[in-house]
């Protein structure tokens, strides 16, 4: 349905919350790495195990041209030692953190993993995106060495 102005002309579609996205860091490529979490869900629906929606995300992406790594492995140190070692499931252009869940909701647990990689990784932009039985659930979440940023 398009809108009309009084003198009959059609005004343009606003999407606000896209139109209003675009001042966050790395806007475009975490709108299109949601997209591909929405798509991979829209035709699979609930009721997968994690790595299943990791694969579809992973076509979804390389169909839109996106450059990805898929867990990679990113040692943890510990007085100059290795200690261990931990997999992030998608980083995005060398810029952007994608964490795929599924999970009933999102939870804190969740939201500090993804600030850990970000942390580790020296990136400053994560997307969470936990998929429920009702639907996908999203948190933007940016990390600063000095601060904390939750959005």
């Amino acid at each position: 349905m398009s809108r009309q102005a009084i003198d009959g002309t059609t005004l343009p579609r606003i999407h606000p919350r896209i139109d209003a996205d675009e001042h966050l860091e790395h806007a475009a490529l975490t709108r299109e790495a949601i997209g591909a979490v929405y798509a991979a869900y829209n035709e699979m629906k609930f009721g997968y195990q994690e790595r299943y929606y990791q694969r579809a995300v992973a076509l979804e992406l390389q169909q839109k041209g996106i450059p990805f790594q898929r867990e990679q492995p990113h040692p943890i140190h510990y007085q100059n030692r290795i200690i261990g070692r931990y997999f992030v499931d998608f980083v995005i252009d060398s810029s952007v953190v994608l964490e795929l869940k599924v999970a009933k909701e999102i939870l804190e647990t969740h939201i500090n993993q993804v600030l850990a990689y970000l942390r580790h990784t020296g990136l400053t932009v994560g997307i969470l995106a936990v998929i429920t039985p009702q639907r996908v659930l999203i948190k933007r979440i940016v990390y600063r060495a000095s601060e904390k940023i939750r959005e």
